[in-house]
């Protein structure tokens, strides 16, 4: 459980006794708040009460007293018509917040600093559930302490306390970023957008607005990731990008993008930019070197062109590689050493390109010193892949 001090010695109301308000009081009561409640359910009331909390009546609530109102995600907040203790709320000027606002608090008091711990939030129209549970199961395989929750398994503030290895990975509903303007998420990641909850946002445009809402709430050195194949995520991730630079990245399945990720033909391409991708799969390891595709035209005189490297062995001391050039065509441009290239080699645009494609490749080879290991990356970006010849 996740102890919130925001409101210590203060007065906190919570509307809406199911698993999200108990999660709330609980870590309420830990953090020293004095917590009244209500649900229209004796048997949640109940459960609220041993929790800790007074259970008064909403109407009779003393809102002068009141700090915050915590509300259940599953209570109207403005569509069809605010719920009776919202407008009660709005009129005594007390701010309408969820368990996620608390959690925000608690994890990253100042949001121009870091938090406590990387908050990964997850949303969108489908897919959103699958999505944290794989990114979740992947970081957790890493090693690192992945605490899952939100509007999957537990609430948020039912997850473990931050400690040095831990990564929050949250499902965000519509519903719970409406009530957690503070919530600064290290990634923000929206999976796509169509007609869902209307009834609850009054029209399609505003459901888009909330969803795009936490995208813009990201960290300014965070990473912005938006799936691009309907029309209101496009319409999102054209505005970020303008703002954000390269911390917004768009993916798509079955569409090319000259700057991204994106799946055609059931072969997963990366072009955000030049860099080691890394893939594991049935007992083979696959390398793959990337590059943006603008890039590649302006090397490669508009050819279409594939770049890949795979791990052909890994003795322990050396990774040995075959790098493989193919055009759209299916013909090999060119093999092995002739593409090694810097991570960084973008920073050498300032000198000309030759003519002559094989003088091009050359000057490419060039770089082949400078450049970094996989391993080497990994441990830039903070990540240290398993091995089976290892004792870690």
């Amino acid at each position: 459980m996740i102890a919130v001090r925001a409101f210590a010695h203060k007065t906190v109301a919570v509307f809406g006794l199911a698993r999200t308000g108990l999660g709330a009081i609980r870590a309420l009561v830990a953090g020293g708040t004095q917590v009244i409640a209500w649900d229209d359910n004796s048997a949640a009331r109940d459960l609220g009460g041993q929790e800790g909390a007074e259970i008064v009546p909403w109407r009779e609530w003393p809102w002068e007293k009141i700090a915050a109102l915590v509300l259940s995600p599953g209570v109207p907040l403005t569509h069809p018509q605010p719920h009776g203790v919202v407008e009660h709320a709005t009129r005594a000027r007390v701010p309408v917040i969820g368990d996620v606002e608390l959690f925000a608090r608690e994890i990253r008091v100042n949001p121009e600093l870091p938090g406590k711990a990387p908050v990964i939030a997850i949303t969108g129209t489908n897919g959103k559930s699958t999505t944290t549970a794989l990114v979740g199961h992947i970081l957790k395989e890493c090693g690192f302490d992945t605490q899952i929750g939100g509007n999957i398994g537990k609430s948020v503030l039912e997850l473990a306390s931050p400690s040095p290895k831990t990564i929050y990975v949250l499902e965000m509903s519509s519903f719970q970023i409406d009530l957690a303007p503070g919530l600064t998420p290290d990634v923000g990641l929206l999976s796509n957008l169509s007609p869902d909850h209307i009834d609850r946002h009054g029209t399609m445009e505003n459901y888009a607005a909330i969803k795009a809402r936490l995208m813009k709430q990201t960290a300014k050195d965070g990473q912005v990731v938006i799936g691009v194949d309907d029309g209101y995520s496009s319409a999102i991730f054209t505005q970020l990008s303008g703002a954000r630079g390269a911390q917004a990245h768009p993916v798509s399945v079955g569409k090319v993008l000259g700057r991204g990720i994106f799946v055609v033909d059931g072969a997963l391409y990366d072009a955000l930019g030049i860099g080691w991708s890394y893939l594991e799969s049935e007992g083979r390891s696959t390398f793959t070197l990337s590059m943006n595709v603008d890039y590649l035209r302006e090397v490669f005189a508009g050819e279409q062109v594939i770049v890949q490297s795979r791990l052909l062995d890994c003795d322990g001391k050396r990774v040995h590689y075959f790098h493989e050039m193919r055009r759209s065509d299916g013909h090999v441009a060119a093999t092995n050493e002739l593409l090694a290239m810097h991570v960084n080699m973008t920073t050498r645009r300032s000198e000309p390109f030759p003519e002559d494609i094989q003088k091009r490749l050359a000057w490419m080879k060039n770089a082949h010193a400078a450049m970094p290991l996989p391993s080497q990356v990994g441990r830039k970006l903070g990540i240290r892949r398993r091995s089976s010849n290892s004792d870690e």
